[in-house]
């Protein structure tokens, strides 16, 4: 849980770090007063309408966006990347223990999930479709490391043991999962499909699945995607999973048309 500390520095850092209202509210004052004359249309009046909506904008980015935007470049990048997703699961919980509050801490709640909101956005640039890598989850191929995490944050079906963990990696099953370049060996998001040759009526029949090496993939036309979980919840509200299944339905159509 956040402790009462990380909650005052997100406070802080949320309320004196925002957007400068005062400065918002000069610029649309100018931008008002410019636009207003705008039906002269002539170019000096055009620059200086443009130059409003510039440092309008410019007013109304927080300075703790900069912060961010500093930790990540000039910060070993996976650490700095590593924090930045700490961070936003530590200011989620900071707005969810405020919400119970006195109408006072409420106001300040409402600078957290502005700074929650700016942060998930910047993360969603950050872990778009062209930077994450999908890579495929085997016995045999796969660091040791990344499939203990694989089995330690599996929550929708928990693992049983190793030989139920081998069977989830076996020749009629696969797992997939998002890796970003920034935090290498480090699964974001993963997903275990069972092949079969018809739509499974229960989970009981995904379990039963056994893999006959004389029953061929070809042979199976049905993938069903039985368990997606998230690694990390400072990445919450961040399409990852929608994006992983779609790229997997893509790959698993490619290497085996008969699905």
């Amino acid at each position: 849980n956040v402790t009462a500390i990380k909650r005052m520095f997100l406070l802080e850092l949320a309320s004196n770090s925002g957007p400068n209202i005062t400065s918002i509210s000069e610029h649309v004052r100018n931008y008002t007063k410019v636009a207003k004359q705008t039906e002269t249309n002539d170019n000096e009046t055009k620059r200086s309408l443009l130059s409003s909506i510039r440092q309008l904008r410019h007013s109304c980015k927080p300075k703790y966006e900069e912060l961010f935007e500093t930790l990540l470049s000039e910060a070993e990048h996976s650490e700095g990347m590593h924090f930045l997703i700490k961070l936003r699961e530590d200011l989620r919980q900071a707005i969810f223990f405020g919400q119970s509050s006195s109408s006072s801490t409420e106001n300040y709640n409402a600078e957290l999930r502005e700074m929650d909101v700016n942060l998930k956005r910047m993360l969603s640039v950050w872990f778009s479709s062209g930077i994450l890598e999908l890579k495929r989850i085997t016995y045999e191929e796969t660091p040791a490391v990344v499939i203990e995490k694989i089995a330690r944050k599996e929550s929708v079906h928990p693992l049983t043991g190793l030989n139920d963990l081998k069977k989830r990696l076996g020749t009629h099953r696969r797992c997939f999962a998002f890796f970003h370049p920034s935090l290498p060996g480090e699964p974001l998001v993963f997903v275990h499909v069972a092949l079969l040759p018809s739509i499974a009526q229960s989970m009981n029949e995904i379990d039963l699945l056994t893999d006959d090496e004389r029953d061929t993939v070809t042979q199976r036309s049905c993938a069903i995607f039985y368990s997606i979980n998230s690694t990390q919840k400072g990445l919450s509200g961040v399409e990852l999973g929608t994006l992983l299944i779609k790229n997997v339905c893509r790959m698993l159509k490619r290497d085996i048309p008969e699905i």
